[in-house]
């Protein structure tokens, strides 16, 4: 507390501190911390402000709660096991209160042979699909994508509905059959519902992180707080799974984030081995300069592919990644879809408007830095 006072005495920027808690999602802890803390030395219209987002945050989360309890009995009325991924279970089960983090929308995991069945009772409920896919545009999101995006227009509640736990270009698999068996039951609201393992869960979160270059201090806090309320997990499987899925590394630089940022104590087997990968530290430098220089994240292909490679202890992950990442780049996504609607006997088409959409929207970005480094190779 004295070190957070020392902190506040030598002058803070509010709004820049403020805009940063909510990005971060670490809302609560911060407005917290100052209440408890720092509330002589925090102006009352801050903690003010503060108090009324931490307050919207606590209204939102129940009511998201309560929609998330409505459709995992429809699902369960209907035999259809699902299974609840971040959300209202990350929030109870790692800060004991579904108001303690910030999350804006419900991921359901169902099994892959269930997805159909499942979008159409959540249709019958008045859920719209974020995109209205068929034939061929549906077949190929199956084939390239890991969930379905759907939106309450009345309630405005986002559901993101799986059937895998990460997206196809991340290279991290997890065995469904083994996944399922491992899952655990935990109580919310009453209820008991199903929720990823430890393990699954922490490589998951790692995994997760990762994808996103770690842009939001919430996630690392979450790495952080299942290390310290799980002592039981096991580290040895962890690892192993890790190891087979090719993302040891990326469990790792979680791990790590957690214990320089967090000051979480990792078990000693585990610290060693992470301190050994010294491409985990480097990558976590580049992560922490993009938290304290506030990045809002990657702004495309071009800066994301760098990192996911670095993030691949393999080398033959390396390649892989790159070759998939390159096909990935030239696979027409929703983006080409919204463009234009084409048929489905001209589906194939959307394979040559890809790169022209893509030329129109990197072209000049790619010109500068290439511009920009014949400039500096001619010393202009």
């Amino acid at each position: 507390m004295d070190r957070i006072r020392r902190f506040l005495r030598n002058g803070v920027e509010w709004g820049s501190l403020s805009r940063m808690a909510l990005r971060h999602g670490v809302l609560a802890p911060v407005y917290a911390v100052l209440k408890t803390a720092g509330s002589p030395l925090v102006p009352s219209a801050v903690l003010s402000t503060l108090e009324d987002s931490f307050r919207a945050n606590v209204c939102r989360n129940l009511f998201l709660l309560k929609e998330l309890l409505k459709l995992l009995d429809l699902l369960e009325r209907n035999g259809i096991p699902a299974l609840s991924l971040k959300g209202p279970v990350l929030a109870v089960s790692l800060y004991g209160d579904v108001g303690l983090r910030q999350f804006g929308d419900l991921d359901i995991l169902v099994p892959k042979k269930g997805v159909w069945k499942t979008k159409e009772f959540l249709i019958s409920h008045g859920y719209q699909p974020w995109l209205r896919l068929k034939g061929a545009r549906m077949a190929a999101a199956l084939q390239s994508q890991h969930h379905h995006q759907l939106i309450h227009p009345e309630t405005g509640v986002f559901v993101e509905l799986h059937w895998d736990l990460l997206p196809k270009f991340l290279h991290v698999s997890f065995d469904p059959a083994s996944l399922w068996n491992r899952a655990q039951r935990m109580t919310l609201e009453g209820r008991r519902v199903l929720s990823l393992s430890d393990e699954d869960l922490m490589l998951f979160l790692c995994a997760h992180g990762a994808k996103h270059l770690w842009e939001r201090l919430g996630w690392v806090c979450d790495v952080a707080q299942l290390v310290r309320l799980r002592p039981q997990i096991d580290w040895v499987r962890l690892i192993r799974s890790a190891r087979r899925a090719g993302a040891q590394r990326m469990l790792f630089l979680g791990l790590f984030l957690a214990n320089d940022l967090i000051g979480v104590e990792l078990p000693p087997e585990i610290s060693q081995k992470v301190i050994h990968d010294g491409q985990v530290k480097r990558l976590a430098v580049d992560m922490k300069k993009r938290f304290f220089k506030g990045a809002a994240g990657p702004s495309g292909f071009l800066e994301l592919v760098p990192f996911y490679v670095r993030m691949r202890e393999r080398w033959r992950d390396k390649v892989r990644d790159s070759f998939c990442h390159t096909l990935t780049l030239l696979t027409p996504t929703e983006e080409e879809w919204k463009f234009l609607s084409l048929p489905d006997f001209l589906f194939p088409l959307y394979y040559l408007l890809r790169p022209i959409r893509l030329a129109v929207k990197y072209g000049g970005r790619l010109l500068r830095i290439f511009g920009t480094r014949r400039g500096a190779e001619a010393g202009i």
